[in-house]
């Protein structure tokens, strides 16, 4: 240390706990001038060089002490910085990052200067797969400089400015599942809205899949609210938070419906009519003479990626014990009711010209002797990827299939991919005729025709996959995209967490054609 007297720097001199036995350097001091963070390899320490701290108290440092195992790690810790607001960035081999040295931010407690939070890697483009580091940046990380071997810039290391365009730490994954809590049975297409805790305006809606799932990508390090109105249940709203999940996986956030108590008044001639398109398979009781109970059944045909009802659809309900066909178009708001005999499976069939036919089977109910039982078996036998609200595909749409993601430079299908291309095998086996497209995208990252071979390997291998089910070759082509059409912001330059990059990694499918027989 040395004090600016006169114009220049003088009485230098080292701090107390420099050695010949081992090395001290890149410090960083905060901005009350009261603590200073630095590297060394000095013993006790948790790996190669490991980042201390030490306190300036009545003209004294104090004895350094080790930032402990959530920042340091058996390899290397090294380039500390500490911003106006106490926040700690260093580099790190040890930890899991993107490349060699990468750079990572960790919260500090301003009053012990210790970590007070977990680290996390700052993601492309502030880190590369080379080494990055030396950062000096302003407490928001509006905008700063690094340093990097990356590339672009040589053989040696060169200094980048960066400006951030984005929120600090972008989005993460949270898959959303709703069950009915007696059955523990997914929901088939159920609406809900969420928000940033405390903040009204930031409500959105969002709508689950056949399986009563969906995946979100909600702002990082924040409280949300999810609020749930179904028919038939009582409403919910629960709290989610993504303070401590990952950068790299999706988290799973399970919410379930408890079913609301009915009481039926049968002194009534008839029970009064649902309209909720959204209530679908939805019984209705009413009183036809003594001890009868009829049943309604009711379902929505959606059409295209917004889910838009589709008006024109011939839907054909079929029973199973008589054979007896009811057949009906949908209207406007793409709805059907047909009445049903809780006895008898029947066979729900949706057709209209240009899009691709489905049918399902919809099992009986037996046990019609009391309300209670209807209501039972009812919830026993809920819609699980039922197509009671049926959604419908034309030539020329392009649906992205959930969950089929990879990992970066790599053409490998994830585990969890598996369940949901079994379903894209459902769908082909459902309709023969159909012949796709499968269209594999990779992020922004790294050289554009590289981009272009790996998608095109992607692709190869959810062709090869679908082929080892069952389905045709001949029915399928495999096009790699590249990364020419990013679903977000995330192009070139662009700060983006993994998990912004990881939604660019997808695959979707195109319908080319629908023959009919």
């Amino acid at each position: 240390m040395a004090y600016y007297e006169e114009n220049e720097w003088r009485k230098v001199k080292e701090l107390p706990f420099n050695s010949n036995d081992y090395s001290c350097g890149h410090p960083t001091i905060t901005i009350d001038d009261k603590i200073l963070y630095f590297v060394s390899d000095m013993p006790g320490g948790y790996g190669g060089t490991d980042i201390w701290m030490t306190r300036y108290n009545n003209g004294e440092w104090s004895k350094p002490e080790n930032l402990g195992a959530s920042v340091n790690t058996r390899g290397n810790e090294m380039f500390p910085f500490v911003d106006e607001r106490g926040n700690l960035y260093f580099s790190s081999d040890g930890h899991p990052g993107l490349g060699d040295l990468d750079i990572f931010f960790m919260p500090m407690n301003t009053a012990t200067g210790m970590p007070s939070a977990k680290a996390r890697n700052l993601g492309a483009p502030l880190n590369s797969n080379k080494d990055d580091f030396g950062i000096i940046t302003d407490s928001e990380r509006r905008a700063g400089f690094l340093s990097s071997n990356r590339k672009r810039g040589g053989n040696d290391d060169d200094i980048y400015k960066f400006t951030r365009l984005g929120t600090v730490y972008g989005c993460r994954e949270v898959v959303v599942n709703i069950f009915d809590e007696e059955s523990k049975k997914p929901f088939d297409r159920i609406r809900f809205e969420y928000q940033t805790k405390g903040d009204a305006n930031s409500k959105e809606s969002a709508i689950t899949n056949n399986l009563g799932t969906i995946k979100l990508c909600l702002e990082a390090d924040n409280d949300f609210s999810f609020i749930v109105k179904q028919n038939g249940y009582q409403p919910l709203t629960v709290n989610y938070s993504n303070k401590d999940a990952s950068d790299y996986e999706a988290a799973k956030f399970d919410i379930y419906l408890k079913r609301e108590v009915v009481l039926v008044d049968n002194s009534k001639n008839k029970p009064k009519e649902n309209n909720s398109l959204n209530a679908s398979n939805e019984i209705v009781l009413s009183k036809g003479g003594k001890n009868n109970v009829s049943t309604i059944f009711r379902g929505v045909v959606t059409a295209g990626r917004d889910s838009t009802p589709i008006a024109g659809v011939l839907i054909r309900f079929i029973n199973k014990c008589t054979d007896q066909v009811q057949e009906m178009l949908t209207g406007a708001d793409g709805s059907y009711e047909f009445k049903r005999d809780l006895n008898c499976d029947y066979i729900l069939e949706a057709i209209k010209d240009n899009f691709g036919s489905t049918s399902e089977l919809v099992e009986r109910i037996a046990e019609k002797r009391s309300i209670g039982n209807i209501f039972k078996k009812k919830t026993t036998k809920a819609n699980v990827g039922s197509l009671f609200d049926t959604k419908l595909y034309k030539v020329g749409d392009v649906v992205q299939l959930d969950n089929i993601y990879y990992d970066s430079d790599s053409y490998k299908i994830r585990g969890e991919a598996a369940r949901e291309l079994e379903k894209l095998v459902q769908t082909m086996q459902k309709n023969p005729n159909m012949i796709i497209e499968i269209r594999s995208h990779t992020d922004t990252r790294g050289n554009a025709q590289d981009n272009l071979t790996l998608s095109q390997l992607r692709a190869n291998e959810v062709v090869s996959f679908l082929a080892r089910n069952g389905v045709a070759k001949a029915r399928m082509k495999g096009v790699g995209m590249g990364e020419k059409e990013p679903v977000n912001g995330c192009g070139d330059g662009v700060q983006c967490t993994e998990a912004e990059h990881q939604r660019n990694r997808r695959t979707e499918f195109k319908i080319l054609s629908i023959e009919r027989k």
